[in-house]
């Protein structure tokens, strides 16, 4: 697995073990998140306590991601693209409401860390059967 990949790994375990400490840890010092519904953090200190507070009030955190592309902009900047949905819990399926196209800009300095995190819901209004397969790809991915 590449470094860049471990990083990913590094968040989504951040993630799903509530460690807004980790979280953070995984940005650059001014790293950006961008949020579903369109917050915009900047600053591993302040991404932490965006993070805390979601853990705080938003007790329903599961959320499954498909990478889907890394792609070396340089030997030192990658994108890198995941397919993402929350998970309803009571019926262990994704919310189709909840998906979106998650991008992250990755440089390395010392080590790999984030520079940009965005997400962008995915509503597919245009094209439903996008929405049937994006959510098919995430429910699989389960397993």
């Amino acid at each position: 697995m590449k470094e860049e990949e471990l990083l990913f790994k590094e968040l989504q375990a951040a993630w799903l073990n509530r460690n807004g400490r980790n979280f953070a840890a995984c940005f650059a010092n001014d790293g950006t998140l961008i949020a579903f519904d369109g917050t915009y953090v900047k600053g591993k200190r302040e991404i932490y306590r965006y993070v805390q507070e979601l853990f705080r009030v938003e007790q329903d955190l599961l959320y499954q991601s498909v990478p889907v592309e890394l792609k070396r902009l340089t030997p030192t900047i990658v994108l890198f693209r995941c397919h993402t949905g929350k998970i309803r819990r009571e019926t262990n399926r994704i919310r189709d409401e909840r998906m979106a196209h998650l991008t992250l800009l990755l440089q390395k300095k010392a080590v790999w860390e984030i520079v940009l995190m965005q997400y962008t819901p995915a509503s597919f209004e245009t094209y439903p059967k996008m929405r049937t397969s994006f959510q098919y790809e995430l429910e699989e991915s389960m397993d």
